[in-house]
């Protein structure tokens, strides 16, 4: 964590509650032993067994890692709250992959790496009406994570040092806006490649309208800008501007209980300050699905768009959760992405299972890139324990060699058990 914030932020926290338990006087000198014994801890331990085989010169992976993260939430003091958290990533065994962080290049990624890190450190306020602000090292997860999420898959969540702020003062409307400093990525902070560590000058605004029967409209813009990406992949800072509307709702169909469930989301990305590019690139999503008794099938279009030099990115989302489990398209290809996706779940003897088949196309030269498989199971009893199975299977169209308008990606097999606990 950058140790002048983190400094900075602690000071804060640390003098905010001694203020506020200094102005309420000697009659009420026990106000800041209530807000404690008011607060709450919270823990989330998950064991993960993560294997990885690629068609390249990479070893196959084997990642076996566990993860604690716990904190503390204290009570309110005349509005004032204040939340700290850790997360800790060991690894169970030997290392048999590459973390980014090892060393060990000639093994595939897992992209967890050992480490111990403070994940949450915010002082908050609720002392306005229909009101929350926080400051600090806090996550922050929008919409469906297109834009900004935790990355929660990931051993080592993604947060963000910023200013937030979520008010309901308006019927059936919620406002969030938000600036972001800095993001802490789920490489760590230590130094590597990629870069464990976004500066940013970001602000953010999202306003969603649930005044409408079943629907759920969103209007929002994100002004992203990071700076200081080494990478070969990405130029020396991203930014964009990007702006959308989104669309979500759901209709009942006859007296079955048969429901239709539907999405439909539009945004432009442009460029920003810090970028000399003069792009404007689209994006749309489009879902259809049906819902009955323990079944639901849905059927979607996801466009990344392109104008043939530069893509539409979302370096911040949760990225596991869009375009295929097997993470190859983590950086939308030059000549961008068009998901065509169809899914099935249902619950079996008290167990979700789904299956989800993505076939990849390039938006510039409509060319394959490939398609893939994703499976899933989990188990959850005793309100706190959940285990899991999941496989994500890629097979490439290109997996030797380039072409004008796809990029070479290897077919890829990855799967996952994992436990987890929460308290």
């Amino acid at each position: 964590m950058n140790t002048a914030l983190k400094s900075n932020t602690l000071a804060w926290v640390i003098r905010s509650l001694i203020v506020c338990g200094t102005i309420v006087g000697d009659a009420h000198a026990d106000v800041l032993t209530d807000a404690l014994a008011q607060g709450h801890a919270y823990a989330d331990l998950r064991y993960r067994m993560e294997s990885v085989s690629q068609d390249n010169s990479f070893k196959d992976a084997r990642a076996s890692t566990a993860r604690l993260q716990a904190g503390y939430e204290s009570g309110a003091i005349d509005g004032f709250f204040a939340n700290a958290g850790v997360q800790s990533v060991g690894v169970v065994g030997q290392d048999f992959y590459n973390s980014t962080r090892n060393g060990l290049s000639s093994y595939a990624t897992v992209a967890d790496p050992a480490m111990t890190e403070v994940d949450q450190l915010f002082l908050g306020y609720r002392g306005l009406p229909d009101t929350q602000i926080r400051y600090g090292r806090q996550r922050l997860q929008l919409d469906n994570e297109r834009y900004i999420g935790n990355v929660g898959w990931r051993q080592i969540e993604q947060t963000y040092d910023a200013t937030s702020m979520v008010n309901q003062s308006i019927p059936h409307t919620t406002i969030t806006a938000a600036y972001l400093y800095r993001v802490h990525r789920v490489f760590g902070d230590a130094a590597g490649t990629p870069p464990g560590v976004f500066q940013s000058r970001s602000p953010l605004l999202n306003i969603a309208y649930t005044g409408l029967a079943h629907n759920k409209l969103v209007a929002y813009s994100y002004l992203i800008d990071l700076q200081n990406i080494a990478s070969t992949q990405l130029p020396a800072y991203e930014s964009t501007r990007n702006n959308g509307l989104r669309l979500t709702g759901s209709a009942g169909l006859g007296s079955q209980g048969l429901t239709l469930n539907y999405t439909a989301e539009a945004a432009l990305q442009s460029n920003g300050l810090q970028n000399p590019q003069h792009d404007l690139i689209h994006y749309n999503h489009y879902q259809l699905g049906l819902k009955d008794d323990g079944y639901q099938w849905l059927l979607a279009r996801e466009q990344l768009g392109s104008n043939g030099q530069h893509a539409f990115q979302t370096p911040l989302a949760t990225l596991h959760a869009f375009n295929g489990w097997a993470d190859m398209f983590l950086q939308t290809p030059v000549n961008g992405l068009i998901d065509q996706y169809t899914s099935l779940s249902a619950t079996i003897a008290q167990a979700p299972v789904s299956v989800i088949y993505h076939d990849f196309r390039s938006d510039q030269g409509d060319v394959r890139y490939g398609t893939e498989i994703d499976t899933q199971v989990t188990y959850n009893f005793a309100s706190h324990y959940v285990v899991g199975a999941a496989l994500g299977a890629y097979h490439s169209i290109n997996t030797l060699r380039a072409t004008p308008y796809a990029p070479a990606t290897p077919s890829t097999t990855k799967g996952w058990i994992w436990m987890e606990a929460k308290i």
